[in-house]
């Protein structure tokens, strides 16, 4: 996905989020610093925040975690539920950019027990992803 029409709204240890109004996506690109479980609530008032006023139930999300080192221990899973429940599903539409087929598998579980099976994407593809949102937004994304 190119910079074009992306104006950098967000940053912090975690990531860069990125905002295209023209195009309604958000892309977060997240970086390899570990969340610690007591900071997921703070980061995702802080994404929250950063959005405040753009209407995520019509907007697409490329979350891109290719960088995070996976894990699936059970404080961590508990407290992942507040990025996926408060974040993520808020968006019409998100593709979930991950490395590995283990990473795949997890988040496709996610997205089942979070229900938001039907207008999510876990691969490993940029390609795909890219086109699973376009085929939303309407707009060619790459």
């Amino acid at each position: 996905m190119t910079d074009e029409g992306f104006k950098l709204v967000r940053e912090s240890p975690f990531g860069r989020v990125y905002y295209n109004s023209s195009r309604a996506v958000v892309r977060v690109a997240r970086t390899d610093l570990p969340f610690r479980v007591d900071a997921i609530d703070e980061e995702v008032d802080g994404l929250l925040s950063a959005l405040a006023g753009i209407p995520l139930e019509k907007t697409a999300l490329l979350l891109d975690v290719r960088e995070v080192m996976g894990r699936n221990d059970e404080a961590f899973e508990a407290a992942s539920m507040s990025v996926r429940l408060r974040f993520i599903a808020r968006f019409g539409r998100a593709a979930i950019l991950v490395r590995t087929l283990a990473g795949k598998l997890q988040g496709q579980r996610f997205v089942r027990e979070d229900k938001i099976s039907q207008s999510s994407l876990v691969t490993d593809d940029l390609a795909r992803a890219l086109a699973f949102l376009a085929e939303w937004t309407g707009d060619e994304l790459v």
